[in-house]
């Protein structure tokens, strides 16, 4: 008896490991936003961003009839990825689609842009989500 139950306990031992070691772990992703700063004649989220990380998806949206759009910056880890401009108007948003690799730091911040010219004084702080 004890030779029938050996291998059917290796048997079940190699199925248990194979299981286990194709289970990947859940990922957690985690979404973020951003405010633009009151400053001058420009309002406290004037500008916002909204990062969902399921599908990398970024939204610029502006929020005030003020005749200046919204500029976003945004980096993976510290590299620098570039900018997404909503020059649309107020109560428009608009959708940027990026492909970033799960589970790596996503980093942006948003501010008022009025005729090309960023106010920084207006900008978030540089805020941050995983993918």
């Amino acid at each position: 008896m004890r030779k029938r139950i050996l291998p059917l306990l290796a048997t079940t031992a190699a199925a248990l490991a194979i299981s286990l070691a194709a289970a990947a772990p859940a990922h957690a992703g985690t979404n973020g936003d951003a405010g633009t700063i009151g400053s001058g004649s420009f309002t406290a989220n004037a500008g916002t961003l909204f990062f969902a990380h399921d599908g990398e998806i970024f939204y610029v949206e502006d929020n005030h009839a003020d005749g200046a759009g919204v500029i976003a910056y945004w980096w993976i880890g510290s590299t620098y990825q570039g900018e997404m401009y909503n020059g649309g108007g107020a109560n428009t948003s608009k959708t940027f689609n990026k492909s970033v690799t799960d589970g790596l730091q996503v980093r942006f911040q948003v501010c008022v842009s009025d005729n090309g010219s960023v106010k920084t004084g207006t900008c978030s702080a540089i805020r941050s989500a995983i993918a």
